[in-house]
């Protein structure tokens, strides 16, 4: 079996939309892989280590015993385009207590670096997804309140701090690494008007659907009821179920008060912050933002 021509790395990030672009992939798998592509989403490589053993990716360095050369070839199944979507591959963003590590995915550059050793010589285009800080640190401590952590907002903010949101840094730490061919990225604000361009992309041809992308999102903002009354549980075990029992009975969807802990005068500092980064990372050199079509 011969080498794909293409491999693209959809890395997330975590909540931008990652799981609602994911699910529009699969809806068009059947028409993607006539176009060439075969795609790989997180149900076909979880649990880990899926990804690892199937390229033989060792991410603290080197290769996995298990890697051969063959294995690249007989992942893209004789077409052309190898799409592989999965977030995890940036690494950890927040400890499994709940704990934020100080900055956007730290170890990225060094997973990156893993995968493109073990690629080579297939240099691998990366796509990354990006969202407002404000909304992103509330996204993330939404995350971490139904893992059975979260505690006290404006602590979680304290130490996840808007201007740790650092999008920029990431893309240059991604895009540097020796063996990445480029970086595209796109606003989850832009989304899922830019889906389609999005797999285009992916696909080198014009192939999507937007049908593909029109489902309802799968995870929606937790309501401020919510939030209490997971709160009122112990952190741990007993705080995620409690969290995840809370934001079924308490829908936004059904008229309670979204959880908005964040004051206008931070959203606004948010918003410019989160355009100077954007500006930053279209100055970067193999990086190029993806934006709808106008009209």
């Amino acid at each position: 079996m011969n080498l794909p021509e293409r491999l693209i790395l959809h890395v997330g990030a975590h909540k931008t939309g990652t799981t609602h672009f994911q699910q529009g992939l699969r809806a068009g798998q059947a028409t993607l892989e006539e176009a060439g592509c075969t795609i790989y989403t997180p149900p076909d490589l979880r649990p880990a280590p899926g990804l690892a053993e199937m390229l033989g990716i060792a991410f603290k360095g080197g290769k996995r015993d298990n890697w051969t050369p063959e294995l690249l070839p007989a992942a893209a199944k004789g077409r052309k385009t190898l799409i592989i979507s999965e977030e995890n591959v940036l690494g950890q963003l927040i400890t499994p207590s709940g704990q934020f590590l100080g900055a956007l995915y730290p170890h990225a550059a060094r997973r990156i670096s893993a995968v493109v050793r073990a690629v080579a010589p297939v240099k691998p285009v990366l796509f990354l997804s990006i969202r407002d800080p404000a909304s992103y640190v509330l996204s993330a401590y939404s995350q971490s309140l139904l893992g059975g952590y979260g505690g006290d907002f404006a602590d979680f903010m304290a130490r996840m701090s808007i201007d740790k949101i650092r999008w920029a840094d990431l893309a240059a730490a991604i895009a540097n690494v020796e063996g990445v061919a480029s970086l595209r990225f796109w606003k989850l604000e832009d989304y899922p008007a830019v889906g389609s361009k999005v797999i285009n992309r992916m696909a080198s041809g014009r192939v999507a659907d937007p049908a593909w992308l029109s489902h309802q999102a799968s995870h929606v903002g937790l309501s401020k009821k919510a939030v209490e009354a997971a709160l009122r549980a112990p952190s741990g075990p007993e705080r995620a179920l409690a969290a995840k029992a809370a934001r079924a009975q308490y829908l936004v969807s059904d008229g309670h008060e979204r959880f908005r802990p964040i004051d206008d005068e931070t959203l606004a500092l948010s918003a410019e912050f989160y355009e100077q980064e954007v500006a930053a990372m279209r100055a970067l050199p193999g990086v190029r933002q993806l934006e709808p079509d106008a009209g």
